[in-house]
């Protein structure tokens, strides 16, 4: 029977007559948790869509890392004691000038050019030729896990007899990592000419950590100066990532890695 045929005597009730509007209300509405007890068909169908709407409330469960929560929970509330830029800690220097190094040991890169300041970035420090350099020392609220980039195109002088460079990062006059290195044996065997070396990672740091940014160059003699613009080219950039210090145990700087010319 079509749901729109009259039904006589109230005889015939279509299951699908629930769905039907009525003078009084708009629609069925589909509702749990309500048994008819009548036998009487309207009183099914007028519980089935009443005009209050029973809610569903149901049970959720999830499960947590509860040290990950916590642990972002201090996060934020460390990020909230400072204002953005603070909290984040940016800084980036270029190295605009003649740069002094020694062979076979680690000099400092001497950044001179301030791109953009953070707080704890200071002008200090003597380089092999005794000129003032930027660094930075971690100010009291500014502890966490930074990343620090550092790029370096250095061209020697011919016959330094130069035969491997390596980039690292280094806190407080200790090697942390080496973030990158060449060695002769990818040139054919001959002495470096143009050392291009760039890398980055994360560094842990506490208040009063300085940070600095050193190269060294093995099996030259004595030392030399690379001359600015023509020479060398260098920037380090760095920003804080966490607040809170998350050193673990040493890292491994890459000074025990040995280049064979022959494997």
């Amino acid at each position: 029977m079509p749901i729109n045929d009259p039904i006589k005597n109230r005889k015939v009730a279509p299951a699908s007559l629930a769905f039907e509007r009525d003078q009084l209300r708009n629609g069925a509405t589909f509702q749990v948790g309500t048994t008819p007890t009548s036998t009487v068909y309207q009183d099914v169908v007028n519980i089935r869509y009443g005009d209050v709407n029973q809610l569903f409330i149901t049970n959720q469960y999830i499960t947590t890392d509860n040290d990950r929560i916590m642990k972002a929970m201090h996060n934020a509330e460390e990020r909230a004691k400072h204002q953005v830029s603070d909290y984040k800690r940016t800084f980036q220097w270029d190295l605009k000038r003649n740069q002094a190094y020694t062979f076979n040991t680690w000099s400092i890169l001497g950044y001179n050019n301030e791109v953009i300041r953070a707080v704890g970035c200071s002008s200090s420090g003597t380089p092999v030729d005794g000129s003032q350099y930027w660094d930075y020392t971690v100010p009291n609220g500014a502890e966490g896990t930074y990343w620090v980039y550092a790029h370096l195109n250095l061209r020697l002088n011919n016959g330094s007899n130069v035969t491997s460079g390596h980039l690292a990062l280094f806190i407080n006059g200790n090697i942390w990592r080496t973030i990158d290195q060449v060695d002769n044996a990818m040139m054919g065997s001959n002495n470096i000419i143009d050392l291009r070396c760039a890398g980055g990672c994360h560094v842990p740091l506490r208040v009063g950590d300085k940070l600095t940014v050193r190269v060294q160059l093995d099996n030259g003699a004595g030392s030399d100066t690379s001359l600015f613009p023509t020479s060398i080219y260098s920037f380090v950039t760095g920003h804080r990532e966490e607040c809170n210090y998350v050193g673990v145990n040493a890292c491994d700087a890459g000074e025990l890695y040995q280049f064979n010319k022959n494997a």
